[in-house]
């Protein structure tokens, strides 16, 4: 192999290598023990941004949404209100080989999500995540033990043991048995201890990250997620939070509430449904518009 096509690999390795990292990164601050529906709990704003490019220089898009920083911390307000992330990965290996361009900056991954608290109204129960029924759509469910999360089903505030390390888990050491994911197929995880069985939920995620390497840090991030059409197709979810969920208004409006401080546990689908049918006049009421 020539000198130059040795060293333009190189870098290709390199960047990679960072890119992937910054991923991890992401979701680090949920797998450290911390539990609750407050962001300040985690230390979202911070982290992000020694993860994130200042100012302009970062832009991101999550399902669809286009913003900067303030998009992720309400895709990540919305979902902690009701549910703790008690595991993340991020797929693959870094050895793996580059086989097209595009694998520098894509990348795939789930997390776990466990009903601890309640959602718009859907009080969190062991059998809460189950789901309707499975199809052609849906993979198989796996089984793992809820020591491997440090989560026992009673919304602890701090967990054992983290569950995710900013290392690769599918080695012989990995913290958790591997979890296949194919496109946006839904796993789902059963929980099981000798004194009871908690579903939980494994969403799949895709990324496309772009960043500087010299600095570490991302300029553009664009999140995939299937995790609202998920939780609307459980067994137990009321009818009125899978309204909610199909509302990007309502979920606009929710986000808004949680950032002005409302308690999550104090607004309910129902007030956000029949919300979204008047005009944004009790909003503006309330200054948070």
């Amino acid at each position: 192999m020539r000198p130059c096509i040795m060293m333009e690999c190189g870098a290709q390795r390199q960047t990679h290598d960072m890119l992937r990292h910054t991923v991890e990164r992401l979701w680090h601050p949920f797998t450290l023990g911390h539990r609750g529906a407050d962001l300040k709990t985690y230390r979202l704003r911070e982290h992000l941004a020694g993860l994130c490019c200042p100012g302009n220089m970062f832009t991101c898009q999550v399902n669809g949404h286009l913003g900067g920083m303030r998009v992720l911390e309400d895709f990540f307000v919305t979902l902690l209100s009701g549910f703790d992330i008690i595991h993340a990965s991020v797929e693959g290996s870094r050895g793996m080989s580059l086989s097209k361009p595009a694998d520098v900056c894509n990348y795939t991954g789930y997390y776990v999500l466990a009903h601890t608290r309640p959602f718009l109204g859907w009080e969190p129960s062991p059998t809460s995540l189950r789901g309707v029924a499975l199809n052609s759509a849906l993979a198989a469910t796996s089984t793992h033990s809820s020591a491997e999360y440090g989560f026992n089903g009673a919304a602890p505030e701090t967990a054992s043991r983290s569950a995710f390390l900013l290392r690769d888990v599918d080695g012989d050491d990995g913290t958790d048995a591997t979890v296949m994911l194919s496109g946006e197929a839904n796993v789902e995880t059963v929980q099981s201890n000798a004194e009871s069985s908690v579903y939980t939920l494994a969403v799949p995620f895709t990324t496309h990250v772009e960043g500087l390497v010299g600095q570490s840090c991302l300029s553009h991030l664009v999140l995939r997620t299937p995790v609202m059409e998920l939780l609307r197709n459980r067994h137990e979810c009321p009818d009125a939070v899978q309204k909610c969920l199909d509302s990007p208004e309502a979920l606009k409006m929710f986000a808004t509430l949680r950032r002005a401080g409302v308690k999550p546990e104090v607004i309910t689908a129902k007030t956000l449904l029949s919300a979204t049918q008047s005009n944004a006049a009790w909003m503006s009421a309330l200054g948070i518009l």
